[in-house]
């Protein structure tokens, strides 16, 4: 077309044709550009399917060989992974009266750096993307992630986090909703300031739920787990190695999302054990 529009002769029409066609073909760029909903109505007509952002907190030296077993095994899934590291300290009884940062303040503001870090400000994310963030030394089971909102209040419009609460460490799950607060709001660094230093993790996600009850006093969900709600397995390594996920609780066992392994034996185990399953069933892959 640029070549038609280049030849030395041309005649009007052809002239008048082209200048119409770019002039179209700019405009709706202006367009689309200007208007995220333009760009998510497209985005999720065309793109139905989830991708999975993975985030592995390195918070122990023994961790590096969990991030490795990882990208072999379940984080082949994840569409990009980012490693937020992460090292406790611990306190003596001598400094309990010295005012330090909460764990959770550190511990999320470099879960922050990493989102921010390996996922751009402009990418686009639809509303069927979801963000993981475990604990290096854990286990996920990629397609039942969804299973966890599955709830009657859940709406894939609104943010929505999962805390999946484990004896040894969280892990959270964000819809692509979340995921975009996070990423391009300063909503988290507000309520992490806020936090005392002897603060729990609860009082964290208080301080996000409110801001977004506040932020979405339109949206028809009234309940108190419409943008955040925990979530623990009852099944442990323990019922899997002794054979309680093979007998009558196997349905059971099916809608495990995640586990934390404590050992790398345990982390081979549950890969054994995915693989057993999916030789179980055809109909429930895990």
């Amino acid at each position: 077309m640029l070549y038609v529009c280049r030849r030395r002769r041309i005649s009007r029409h052809r002239y008048v044709l082209c200048f119409i066609i770019l002039s179209f073909l700019f405009i709706s760029y202006l367009i689309i550009h200007s208007d995220s909903n333009i760009i998510e109505e497209i985005a999720n007509r065309y793109d139905n399917h989830s991708r999975l952002y993975c985030i592995l907190i390195h918070s122990h030296s023994s961790h590096e060989r969990f991030i490795q077993l990882s990208n072999l095994t379940w984080a082949k899934n994840c569409y990009r992974i980012a490693v937020a590291r992460f090292r406790r300290i611990q306190r003596s009884d001598d400094d309990f009266d010295v005012p330090q940062l909460s764990y959770y303040v550190n511990l999320w503001t470099r879960i922050l750096v990493a989102i921010r870090n390996s996922i751009g400000s402009y990418e686009y994310i639809s509303n069927n993307d979801q963000l993981l963030i475990v604990p290096a030394p854990t286990f996920v089971f990629r397609e039942k992630l969804s299973l966890l909102f599955n709830t009657s209040s859940y709406n894939p419009q609104l943010p929505y986090i999962v805390v999946h609460e484990q004896q040894e460490a969280n892990a959270y799950i964000l819809n692509g909703q979340a995921l975009n607060l996070v990423r391009n709001t300063e909503l988290m660094e507000k309520c992490l300031q806020h936090l005392h230093p002897t603060a729990r993790e609860r009082h964290l996600w208080k301080c996000v739920q409110d801001a977004l009850h506040e932020q979405y006093l339109d949206s028809q969900c009234k309940e108190k787990d419409c943008f955040i709600q925990y979530h623990e397995d009852h099944v442990t390594l323990a019922h899997i190695k002794n054979g309680y996920c093979f007998g009558e609780y196997l349905h059971t066992c099916r809608s495990i999302a995640l586990l934390y392994p404590t050992t790398l034996g345990d982390f081979i185990t549950l890969e054994f054990f995915r693989y057993r399953l999916k030789a179980k069933s055809s109909q429930d892959l895990l």
